[in-house]
């Protein structure tokens, strides 16, 4: 639930009048979202108008427009913050040159190995055509999140891996666990195009689970991100440099990575990427036209026969010249329609 502030307010740093407030201000659009309540205090994150950024601290609840459940002292666990959509269903824009760019700078490697992990992870592309963030739920992950409390549910809640759904159906379950716990339950999925823990927020690169998950609704670029500095974290960047897939898989996937071929996996990708790239431009299309509903084929940048068919059903939807390429005029509408 969103709630905003009735005047001009401190953000305080802790429940007390007197408490410094070195975040500032809280303005009459800022967006706030309530974290847990202390009497006569609310614990809030606050988020500016133009989602540029993002505060917690301590707000008095007469100063809250919205109305609240009473009790005190008590973390509200079953209400989303408004910064995670319930549907989890975003804008889910492409990968950008920008951001391929930028992830190989800051890696210091080329398309081509950056391009074989997100392959490898999600076949390259970080949503499903319902725009809502590729995800795998984890129940081992929730059971050891929740010290089994939940393990009446064992579709859920089980201390073995497993019982995945897959596509969106994973979907199913994350919101079955949410409604039981659901900092847990964001806890226990992996996320977008390289299929980040929701537990390895900090590692991310986000102050919390539900930052990093709005962010993944949103765009590949925050997805590509979070990936991004999860290999720096864990010390990754070193090997995927050396192009040493066994110690990568490792240190990635988990210790069972032979399990799937993981490495083998990984160096296959990284072989064929390093003879021919996705277009990024064409890659965009795809996306928009599976979006739309006009079955590209897979969005993975490369042209083939459903491709072709699903620009001609655009073009033909769109009251243009009909010819299955991408020219200037299809981009245009189709990137219109689409976002």
């Amino acid at each position: 639930m969103e709630y905003r502030v009735t005047r001009i307010v401190k953000l305080r740093r802790n429940p007390a009048q007197d408490s410094p407030n070195p975040q500032g201000r809280v303005d009459l659009d800022d967006k706030i979202s309530i974290v847990a309540k202390n009497n006569e205090w609310r614990q809030v994150i606050v988020i500016d108008k133009f989602a540029r950024t993002r505060r917690e601290g301590f707000i008095k609840a007469k100063y809250l427009l919205e109305k609240e459940l009473t009790d005190n002292n008590t973390t509200i666990n079953n209400e989303l913050p408004f910064t995670v959509s319930t549907s989890f269903t975003g804008k889910g824009i492409p990968l950008t040159q920008e951001n391929l760019d930028a992830a190989c700078d800051q890696l210091h490697v080329n398309e081509a190995k950056i391009w074989a992990v997100l392959a490898v992870e999600t076949s390259g592309f970080g949503f499903f055509a319902n725009r809502q963030p590729r995800i795998l739920f984890e129940r081992h992950i929730f059971h050891k999140q929740t010290a089994g409390q939940f393990d009446d549910h064992p579709d859920i809640s089980n201390k073995n891996p497993c019982s995945y759904l897959g596509g969106v159906k994973e979907y199913t379950r994350l919101q079955k666990a949410i409604s039981l716990n659901h900092k847990a339950a964001l806890k226990s999925a992996s996320w977008g195009i390289g299929q980040v823990m929701g537990f390895n927020f900090q590692s991310a690169g986000f102050p919390s689970t539900e930052t990093m998950v709005s962010a993944m609704v949103e765009d590949e670029g925050s997805q590509l991100h979070a990936m991004i500095n999860f290999i720096k974290a864990q010390g990754l960047d070193n090997d995927l440099q050396q192009g040493n897939w066994a110690l990568f898989a490792r240190g990635y996937n988990g210790p069972q990575f032979k399990k799937n071929d993981y490495d083998i996996r990984l160096a296959a990708a990284n072989a064929k990427y390093e003879i021919k790239r996705p277009d990024l431009k064409l890659r965009s299309a795809q996306a928009a036209l599976t979006y739309l509903g006009f079955k590209p084929g897979p969005v993975d940048g490369l042209r083939g026969q459903e491709t072709h068919s699903g620009l001609v059903q655009f073009q033909e939807h769109a009251g243009l010249n009909v010819s299955g390429e991408l020219n200037e005029q299809t981009e245009i509408k189709l990137m219109k329609a689409a976002f």
